[in-house]
């Protein structure tokens, strides 16, 4: 019978320390899962916080490379500016042979109203006076007699965002016989790391090039000391041009105060369609200065050109810009 008890007692002191030991593990448990979440959410912070400064410094390398092709009124803000803008320019170019050259510039983007920057009208204009010079004795490489032409356009934006831009630009050259043309303009934002890569893909036709695509891509990158490198890579084809036509460009910008910068350049034109070939390589440095307020510009551009034609001989230019801006870009 004292052996039963004691059987007896030792099963329920047995059970009931299982049933302790099952309490403790599953608090165990418990706190484990808890320390997991507590290991997620610091590892979603953690991600969190490196997308945020990936933002910044992305958005940093896009608002400084706005602002220098804003500073130079570069081509590609025609088409990705906002708001009205008209530009007046002048160039004067005159090589060490005495052969001189200059252009008018007209240029207009319009908002229209009620459109919420959507649909632009685009206006361009071009002088070129037709200069001949006797003693021009590199077969008039600056001094190529050039029709003056007249363009407008309807240009209409269907997206943009941060990545993606995409828009459509319909309009008429004015020239003899008139030149109707259209084209799709698709831009794509890439980052990585404190780089920023964009993508431009335009396809055209118009009545002198018939049906065409041009690609062009460009990196840029901030560097330590104020300098901002940039390059730019671009393919073009068409349907009534024989040859597929190549640049590519390197340049570094370094930012003196708020109205003066530097511009280093090198690069390269080619042909690629048949037998590749290099037709010009160039270097030179662009100082443009915010002389007048917030809208006049003069630019000053020393160039060493390498050309085919010339047997890549040195042929220094000087060229000297003054821009009219008005609006905002």
């Amino acid at each position: 019978m004292l052996c039963l008890l004691l059987l007896n007692w030792s099963v329920s002191f047995a059970d009931s320390v299982a049933e302790e030991g099952n309490s403790a593990y599953i608090g165990d448990c418990g706190d484990a899962g808890a320390f997991d979440e507590g290991e997620a959410e610091l590892s979603d912070i953690a991600f969190d916080i490196v997308d945020e400064v990936h933002g910044v410094v992305s958005g940093n390398i896009i608002n400084i490379s706005d602002q220098i092709d804003n500073f130079f009124v570069a081509d590609r803000m025609e088409d990705e500016g906002s708001n009205t803008q008209v530009i007046f320019s002048y160039y004067i170019s005159e090589d060490i042979y005495g052969n001189f050259q200059n252009d008018y510039l007209f240029k207009a983007r319009l908002s229209l109203p009620k459109t919420q920057d959507r649909l632009r009208l685009v206006v361009e204009s071009t002088v070129s006076p037709n200069q001949e010079n006797e003693d021009n004795q590199l077969g008039g490489s600056i001094n190529e007699d050039r029709n003056s032409d007249f363009t407008t356009a309807l240009q209409l934006i269907f997206k943009k965002t941060k990545y993606w831009q995409v828009s459509s630009k319909t309009g008429v050259r004015f020239a003899v016989p008139p030149d109707p043309f259209s084209q799709l303009r698709i831009r794509r934002m890439f980052f990585y790391n404190e780089w920023v890569t964009r993508l431009v893909e335009t396809f055209f036709i118009s009545q002198s090039q018939g049906i065409g695509e041009s690609t062009a891509l460009e990196v840029d990158h901030a560097i330590r000391g104020g300098l901002y490198f940039r390059s730019r890579s671009e393919l073009t084809v068409a349907e009534k041009v024989d040859d597929m036509n190549f640049i590519q460009q390197f340049s570094i910008y370094q930012k003196i105060t708020d109205r003066k910068m530097w511009v280093y350049s090198v690069g390269s034109e080619a042909v690629l369609k048949h037998n590749p070939l290099v037709n010009r390589n160039y270097m030179n440095v662009r100082f443009r200065h915010n002389v007048y307020k917030k809208w006049v510009f003069y630019e000053v551009v020393p160039e060493l050109s390498f050309e085919r034609e010339n047997d890549f001989d040195m042929l220094p230019i000087m060229f000297f810009k003054i821009d009219m801006v008005f609006g905002k870009v």
